[in-house]
């Protein structure tokens, strides 16, 4: 058993060194040189897992009194408007006083998504 072992390993070790001197009898198979365009994609988009914006969670954690105490509630869908887009969001944080607040808020974002405008939404 050892030796068929060792018989065959020899015969691999020589196919392998034979196949590294010969030069390969076949060119090596070559893609065709294709143009891929990229399709243009939103820059704005809901998480696929909990739907939230980043870029308006980033600009809120940037201008809000206490980072720390933002919490997202709920977010619309990003909708494109011109050459922007709009999203609603709710969000709990805390205020000057200490007190959490409920904030309902439009914002409305660039074509490179950053935000521009933000309203109160009614």
């Amino acid at each position: 058993m050892r030796r068929d072992i060792e018989l065959e390993f020899q015969r691999l070790q020589a196919r392998d060194e034979r196949s590294s001197t010969q030069p390969p009898s076949k060119p090596a198979e070559t893609r065709p040189a294709t143009s891929y365009t990229a399709t243009p994609q939103a820059v704005v988009v809901n998480s696929p897992w909990d739907a939230s914006v980043h870029q308006v969670e980033r600009y809120l954690k940037r201008v809000l009194k206490d980072p720390k105490s933002y919490e997202g509630i709920e977010w619309s869908k990003v909708v494109p408007v011109g050459s922007g887009f709009v999203v609603r969001h709710r969000y709990r944080a805390r205020n000057s006083f200490g007190g959490y607040v409920v904030e309902n808020k439009m914002f409305v974002l660039d074509q490179r998504g950053e935000v521009v405008e933000v309203s109160n939404y009614p």
